[in-house]
């Protein structure tokens, strides 16, 4: 099988126009929001690494799609956002073959690792295989010991699909988010993450100074002005994480919000739970990926 080039995956976060005096606001609560990040010891992780051809798959850690490609070749990726807490965790493969075609290739597997002082990474241990040309099932559990426990979206309120009036608000958020992008207001539009980004980052172990590098990064982008972004005619809202989470998705269940450049995008995948009591969704994961 060719490998064609992977597919590059990228930890982002992303934010009208403000007085200085407001900037400088909005600069200090993302300064005290990753202040409280904290780098354990043990940087334990989770990757997941699938390896298709001519086979369009989605896989799911704990019923949370972080990975869904129609393109042929290795995929490696972190699974860490979608660990909240050490235990036993959900992985499924979603993927549609071609029946007895002998061409069609799909294999998966998650392993542990991490990493070791004095730089580089452990010998990663495999947790769970699979093989679609076996009698397995796309699916099953690994355990997982991370150094961190966070309640993310565990208490958050159930949601039910086709619920009219979740369903509009999420729509409503969206709509909102990819109008700051079309504006160029990057502050507005960080700001709506900054809860999902304190939770991506503490997950993968960023620093503080790197976490808010990396907001101001994506920040500055989109205040520069002129972006494009892909259509959602065909968008929808998906739930996720158990019943716990949806974002918004096109038919073949990639992210829907995504910045065009060329013949390559930036997708913004964010996911939107509503906290207990509060009849108002609000960001609390994202995923991104450029393609």
């Amino acid at each position: 099988m060719k490998l064609k080039s992977p597919l590059k995956l990228i930890l982002l976060c992303l934010l009208p126009l403000m007085s200085l005096g407001q900037q400088a606001v909005k600069k200090q609560e993302a300064e005290a929001a990753f202040k409280s990040l904290k780098i354990p010891e043990n940087q334990v992780l989770y990757e997941v690494t699938v390896e298709a051809d001519n086979i369009p798959y989605r896989v799911f850690i704990n019923d949370i799609p972080l990975m869904t490609t129609r393109m042929s070749g290795r995929t490696k990726f972190f699974a860490n956002s979608a660990i909240v807490k050490s235990g036993n965790q959900q992985v499924r493969l979603d993927y549609k073959a071609k029946q007895g075609s002998a061409e069609d290739v799909l294999t998966a597997k998650v392993a542990e690792s991490a990493w070791q002082k004095g730089g580089g990474m452990k010998t990663p241990v495999v947790l769970w295989e699979y093989k679609h040309n076996d009698q397995g099932v796309a699916g099953g559990t690994f355990e997982a010991a991370i150094p961190v426990s966070l309640p993310g979206w565990q208490n958050s309120r159930s949601l039910k699909a086709g619920d009219p009036q979740v369903t509009a608000k999420a729509q409503a958020w969206f709509k909102t988010m990819a109008a700051y992008l079309l504006a160029g207001k990057g502050d507005a539009f960080m700001n709506s993450l900054l809860k999902a980004e304190t939770l991506v980052y503490q997950l993968n172990y960023f620093p503080p100074e790197k976490a808010l590098a990396q907001h101001n990064q994506w920040r500055d982008y989109i205040n520069k002005g002129g972006l494009k972004l892909a259509a959602v005619d065909h968008a929808h809202i998906e739930i996720a994480g158990n019943g716990k989470l949806l974002h918004l998705v096109n038919p073949s269940g990639e992210g829907a919000l995504a910045i065009v450049h060329g013949p390559r995008r930036t997708v913004f995948d964010i996911f939107l739970h509503f906290p207990e009591g509060n009849s108002e969704p609000e960001a609390i994961l994202f995923n991104m990926a450029e393609y």
